[in-house]
């Protein structure tokens, strides 16, 4: 049976409309009537304690509506959390009052149940329950901005059963900006605002008042078989949204099966992914499913991805609510409305008095009539253009924060920066944000701050960077009470003395890093598009202070990133590639200067990034970032560089010139490193990363493998065994590590906002300490890993407090409000790892690659080869000089290699004449290990294969190819003879030696092998003669052998072949000996002889292969008789012969046997 939420509601809008301005009519509980689930389980709620008493009831007595219910079977008295159920997390705005409604009764009367929530408990007052449905209601204010519902039903034993939820939140006020949210607009499976990206075919309007949530029209997408989520993409027109804002989508949705998922994906006006939402779970009743978000872009496009699983999907009645920044102010005239003239009250100039200025232009104000306009005519200091707040009340250790909307004229040459002054102490200053750059269209900027004191003033710092500024609708509000934690004043960093390090980004106001990390990289600072905001105008302040710091430190620091397709100086892109390759090299000397040694803040650079994304954001001008004005699009520019740079073409030598020329400017003691992500779990961009690597490591242009090991690389997709997300991330870690080059894990971090639930499953609707518990797991998943890997020299977590990249995924280690650590942090890095051995580490920088060429490859054994040995890549700062390589070939010393400069590189060369060397059988044929030993230890050995040849030899058959044996002996004397030919320059190459040659003959296929004359495959043993003209050798091979032949008379014919082998090769053409075998002289038997009657002949020793002539002649020599017989046969003739004298003559071929005949 459906339950009717849709009348309910619609009862609920039809009476506030008469009472009220909005209302809000969405049933906010999930799977409201306990329909969704199979036997005892129950979608979207999970059994915190007493799960066996909580069952599936579907006796129709049970059940309240549907034909589902919860039926809890509580034994005995308790605590009412003894058996509790649990709904997953309610959206809900912190102060607002909901209600709460439940169907319950007993199987007896009397006894008491109660609500709650979760995280923050909140507890109802206790409902006796009766014998029949009675609906409770309890109202609370949320107190947490999602809000799981408990119902407590453990403290007095009896039956219960409960069914039909309800929970309505407080009236929904603003404008939605979902465009044709309700899918009301359009014609047939035409949805106006909305674009069918994928799978067109498989969504259409449907009109079933069934299938409808509001309305007339909803979507109906019917997924035919499981695929990717993208296979069907719903997406809207562009949004317009302010960029730093959170703002919430949400859709009533249902389908046809359950526990079947969808997401929604945030896009870009161009349609390329921004965010993905996680994966959420249909209900198969109308639901209402959110995805959060945080604006990066001022406009954006949402999508709907419904292709992951075969199913039938209704959607409708979509919202997404403009953020509403009427809220709560510590500080006055926020909006700068009030003031005369270029005055602002509550608010003071402290610099730069005259560049602050009112302006009421429409395009030049966020809100209202007034705006704050600062004109900057030159690049200087922060401080020297500042606009400050009056004080307003802080409570010492609380965190406050602070938010404004803020543009500027131009998008190049940005900066702002915030900041906090302590109003109780002469305005001292007590921290400052990082740099905010602003582009053309209002977007939010945000900061936090903790207070010293008890009265304090925010700022806002202009004067760096020459532009129009303009600022408006600032808001401070507390966010967390006071910040309490700190770490011991003596803690060192938490790999101090280890063969690793673990760093972090730097940050100018913590003062905890050197408790925690010993590494250092700038987040942001070092990005070109932050040092040259305008062409030839470097700005090296936050560097220099972040570079300091980690020098007076000691710590290693890694400069981040020489070469990027993102965060690129705006002018630079609409150059020509010429001016490009002139405004690369600028940089990359620029930066190398800067770090000339000279002081702490300048102190030479233990690394550089060279390259980063070198697969996923290169700087080229395609795709996205054909409309990135911060893209640089200069990979052209770089290739351009290939005939200046010796650069083979191909795919990736933007890349390798971006290390040859980091390799010019930078001195040998900066280690050159190469950057990615989604190199951890994706194989295949493994591979391709590998290939590039390899490319720059043959060049000696790369010392460090880096790998960003992000969270979205890290963590497992779909709901497989996280162990083997794990085996592929080691798998993916290995291969790269197999480079041989040490590799650093660059940009850690892992999200601290999922937990799984009760089925195994990621879910982002898991209690703090649920989520807590999963980040230190995943840390001790993901860390552990890449810490005890001998390859990896160290970690860097790319950042670990509230305000890093991935804040709003709540990647941070340290509590948002109080600053203590996390499990993460407290029970496993600052434990674990910090009192745990050193790992496993056997990487070092490895030495300059020298390589081998050898000139032919392939080479005849009695010829010459060319080794030329190279180092190649020398560096200006770090070069050789002058190298001595000897040289080895099967680990048999041939000669020595002298190496001098040759441009960036150094190279020697040896001659080497194989058939002249006293090392015996060194040059026989096949493969040999080439390798060059250099005198210097800082050189890699280098190695390759030289592949030997045999020599070509002409074989001819020589001698006697006739024999005859008696059939007696069954043995042939015969003697095999070959003579072989090298012709040696006549074929272009030398004269080799034949004695080197092996030859052996073949009778009818099969080798002759004798004791003492061959070896066991029939090669002759004894030396060849062998005689030398001054172009040509020649050799000659005799085997006499004793050839066994059949008894049979006749003539035998046997194939003979001559080969020639090892330092030689060549078959001689196949020949042919003939063996007769006779038995004595053929002779006649005549019998009887005289005879009366006829004659009876025998043929003895004549060949039975072939005929023979029987002729008869007369006294007068008249031929009376003539047959031709077989051998075998006896034959007969003569009955009618006269009584005589006869002759006969007996013929095969030149054979005649003559007998007398007397016939009587």
């Amino acid at each position: 049976m459906k339950k009717n939420y849709f009348l309910k509601w619609l009862t609920a809008v039809l009476c506030s409309v008469c009472c009220l301005s909005s209302v809000s009519a969405q049933n906010l509980v999930p799977n409201p009537g306990f329909e969704e689930g199979t036997g005892d389980t129950f979608v979207n709620w999970s059994k915190f304690n007493g799960a066996d008493a909580l069952v599936e009831t579907s006796v129709a007595t049970e059940i309240q509506d549907g034909s589902r219910a919860l039926k809890a079977i509580v034994s005995a008295d308790g605590n009412a959390y003894d058996v509790q159920l649990v709904s997953d997390a309610i959206p809900t705005v912190i102060g607002q009052s909901y209600t709460f409604t439940i169907y319950v009764k007993g199987a007896v009367g009397g006894t008491e149940i109660r609500f709650s929530t979760n995280p923050n408990a909140l507890y109802s007052a206790n409902y006796a329950v009766s014998e029949d449905w009675v609906q409770l209601s309890w109202t609370f204010t949320a107190n947490d901005t999602a809000t799981r519902m408990v119902l407590d039903l453990g403290a007095q034993a009896n039956t219960y059963f409960l069914d039909t939820m309800e929970m309505f939140g407080p009236p929904v006020e603003g404008n939605n900006i979902v465009p044709n949210p309700s899918l009301e607009l359009g014609s047939g499976d035409d949805f106006e605002n909305w674009s069918k990206f994928n799978g067109a075919e498989s969504m259409i309007e449907t009109t079933d008042p069934n299938e409808v949530y509001d309305g007339a029209r909803a979507l109906k997408a019917t997924v035919d078989s499981d695929g990717n989520a993208y296979a069907l993409q719903f997406v809207s027109d562009v949004i317009p949204v302010i960029v730093g804002a959170t703002y919430t989508f949400s859709m009533f949705i249902k389908a046809t099966e359950a526990d079947k998922n969808v997401r929604v994906t945030i896009k870009d006006q161009n349609g390329s992914d921004l965010f993905y939402g996680a994966d959420q779970v249909v209900p198969t009743d109308w639901g209402r499913l959110s995805w959060s978000f945080t604006t990066t872009t001022s406009n954006v496009r949402i999508s709907l991805d419904i292709g992951a699983f075969a199913n039938t999907y209704l959607i409708d009645a979509m919202e997404m609510i403009e953020p509403d920044f009427d809220e709560p102010n510590l500080l006055l005239n926020a909006g700068f409305e009030q003031g005369n003239g270029d005055e602002f009250n509550n608010w003071g100039k402290f610099n730069g008095a005259v560049s602050l200025l009112a302006t009421t232009e429409t395009a030049e104000v966020y809100r209202g009539n007034r705006a704050v306009k600062a004109v900057v005519s030159q690049d200087g200091q922060s401080y020297e253009v500042q606009l400050v707040s009056d004080a307003f009340a802080t409570t010492p250790g609380a965190t406050y924060n602070l938010k404004a909307f803020a543009k500027s004229l131009s998008a190049e040459n940005t900066t702002i920066q915030l900041s906090a002054k302590d109003a109780d102490n002469g305005n001292a200053d007590i921290a400052y944000s990082p740099n905010f750059f602003t582009q053309t269209d209002y977007g939010l900027i945000e900061w936090s701050f903790v207070a010293t004191s008890t009265s304090s003033r925010v700022v806002f710092n202009m004067g760096l960077l020459a532009n129009t500024y303009f600022l408006d609708d600032v808001n401070v509000q507390p966010i967390c009470g006071e910040t309490l934690f700190s770490p011991p004043a003596n803690q060192t960093p938490i790999a101090a003395n280890k063969n690793k390090f673990l760093g972090t980004v730097y940050s100018p106001n913590d003062q905890d890093i050197s408790k925690y990390f010993n590494q250092i990289t700038p987040e942001n600072a070092g990005k070109w598009g932050s040092v040259e905001t305008s062409d030839g105008v470097f700005n090296w302040s936050t560097l220099d202070e972040a570079r300091g710091f980690a020098a007076q430190n000691g710590f290693p620091f890694r400069f981040h990133v020489l070469v990027w397709g993102n965060q690129q100086p705006t002018w630079l892109k609409p150059l020509s590639d010429e001016e490009k390759v002139t405004q690369i090299k600028e940089w990359f000397q620029a930066v190398a200067a800067h770090y000339d040694n000279s002081s702490d803040a300048r102190k030479t650079l233990e690394y550089i990034e060279v390259a980063n994304e070198i697969i996923s954001d290169p700087p080229d001008d395609e795709g996205n970032n054909v409309s990135d004005d911060t893209s640089g699009g200069y990979v052209n520019a770089l290739k351009s560089l290939n005939n200046e740079l010796g650069t083979e073409p191909g795919p990736n030598d933007w890349i390798v010139n971006s290390f040859k020329l980091a390799r010019q400017y930078f001195p040998c003691e900066t280690k050159l490193v190469l950057n990615e992500y989604g190199i951890e779990n994706e194989s295949e961009k493994t591979a391709e990363y590998v290939t590039i690597i390899e490319l720059l490591k043959k060049d000696n242009l790369i010392d460090v493998v880096g790998m960003q090991a992000h969270s979205f690389s890290t963590r497992r997709y779909g709901n497989g065994p996280l162990e083997d997300t794990t085996a592929n991330l080691e798998n993916n870690l290995n291969t790269m590590a197999a480079t041989g080059l040490p590799l650093m894990v660059t940009e850690m971090d892992v999200d601290g906002d999922a937990s799984l639930d009760e089925n195994g499953e990621r879910t982002n609707n898991g209690t703090q300490e649920e989520q807590d518990s999963f980040q230190l797991s995943e840390y001790q998943r993901i860390f552990d890993l890449y810490w005890n890997h001998p390859s990896v020299i160290g970690i860097t977590l790319w950042g670990y407090r509230v305000g890093l990249w991935r804040t709003a995924q709540e990647a941070y280690i340290m509590d948002s409000c109080d600053g203590a650590e996390k499990p993460a942090m407290a029970d496993y890095l600052n434990t674990v790892i910090r009192n745990g051995d050193d790992p496993s580490l056997n990487a070092t920088f490895i030495g300059k690659m020298a390589e081998i060429v050898i000139d032919p490859e392939v080479q005849q054994y009695s010829d010459n080869i060319t080794i030329t040995v190279k180092i190649p890549g020398g560096n200006r700062n770090c070069a050789l000089g002058q190298q001595q390589a000897t040289i080895y070939i099967e680990e048999q010393k041939v000669g020595e290699v002298s190496l001098a400069p040759n441009g960036s590189d150094l190279i020697g060369s040896l001659e080497v004449t194989l058939l002249e060397s006293d090392i015996e059988g060194l040059f026989e044929p096949g493969n040999k290990n080439v390798s060059a030993v250099f005198d210097n230890p800082s050189v890699e050995q280098a190695q390759t294969v030289l592949e030997i040849i045999p020599e070509d030899a002409q074989v001819s058959l020589w001698g006697r190819n006739k024999y005859v044996v008696k059939a007696s002996s069954g043995v042939a004397n015969i003697k095999l003879q070959a003579v072989l030919t090298d012709n040696g320059e006549d074929d272009g190459g030398d004269i080799g030696d034949l004695a080197n040659a092996k030859v052996r003959f073949l009778i009818n296929g099969e080798p002759v092998v004798l004791p003492n004359k061959t070896d066991a495959d029939g090669y002759l043993t004894e030396d060849l003669q062998v005689f030398k003209t001054p172009v040509k050798s020649f050799a000659r091979a005799t085997l006499n052998y004793d050839l066994s032949v059949e008894s049979e008379i006749g003539e035998i014919d046997y194939d003979v072949i001559a080969e020639v082998n090892s330092y030689y090769y060549g078959l001689s053409d196949v020949g042919t000996i003939t063996v007769k075998v006779i038995n004595g002289p053929p002779s006649v038997n005549v019998w009887p002889n005289p005879t009366w009657d006829e004659f009876k002949v025998d043929l003895i020793n004549f060949d039975n292969k072939k005929p023979v002539i029987i002729r008869v002649y007369d006294i007068w020599g008249r031929k009376i008789y003539s047959t031709t017989e077989n051998v075998s046969d006896t034959i007969t003739f003569g009955q009618k012969f006269y009584r005589g004298v006869y002759f006969l003559s007996v013929a095969q071929d030149r054979t005649v046997v003559y007998k007398l005949l007397l016939k009587k």
